[in-house]
């Protein structure tokens, strides 16, 4: 649920600046001059610059002029700038409410657990989970290195029911886990 307004945030910028341009667009695509005439005049025209020379001059007589635009300017910039730090904010539930009556779960004790329990299993040499929540449900991405000779069959088998058991601790919210298994390699002795 903490990403959702965000999207929707997003979205409703998007489609507004789409309907924006799309009728900026349309507009100096089709106007014609009866419609042209028909408009006030402080109205632009299809054909027309925005601020021509003279009134350009006009404007930066007045002394608000320059300062307007670059406070405008700066304030726009400022803004799309945290917009866009707001995206790469990687978002983490830190509490999460369970079933019984006023008891939460902290995400990084859930993350550390499931890394200590995947490492008591044999054949594992480390594990590291990462905890995320994407559209209500939480997403557990476990990655899990095992020694050379390990079956892994018999490895995930274990990191199953480890999941099982996150899943049960973790109601009534939803988890998924994505399990990584990676393999050491053994290393060649060399010989000088």
């Amino acid at each position: 649920m903490i990403r959702q307004p965000r999207n929707a945030t997003n979205r409703l910028l998007l489609g507004a600046t789409g309907l924006v341009l799309l009728a900026a667009g349309v507009w100096t695509a089709t106007a014609s001059d009866r419609l042209a005439a028909r408009m006030p005049s402080w109205w632009p025209l299809p054909h027309d610059p925005l601020l021509d020379r003279t009134r350009m001059t006009e404007l930066r007589d007045h002394s608000w002029w320059t300062p307007t635009v670059m406070a405008v300017g700066a304030v726009v910039t400022v803004g799309l700038i945290l917009w866009w730090l707001a995206q790469l904010a990687v978002r983490r539930p830190s509490r999460l409410a369970l079933a019984a009556p006023d008891s939460h779960l902290h995400s990084t004790a859930l993350a550390d657990t499931l890394s200590r329990r995947a490492e008591t299993i044999d054949g594992v040499t480390r594990s590291r989970a990462r905890l995320a929540r994407h559209r209500g449900r939480i997403h557990v991405q476990l990655q899990v290195r095992i020694e050379p000779g390990s079956n892994p069959r018999t490895v995930l088998q274990h990191v199953n029911n480890l999941i099982s058991e996150a899943q049960a601790a973790a109601v009534p919210h939803d988890l998924t886990v994505q399990v990584r298994v990676h393999s050491t390699h053994h290393r060649a002795a060399h010989v000088h």
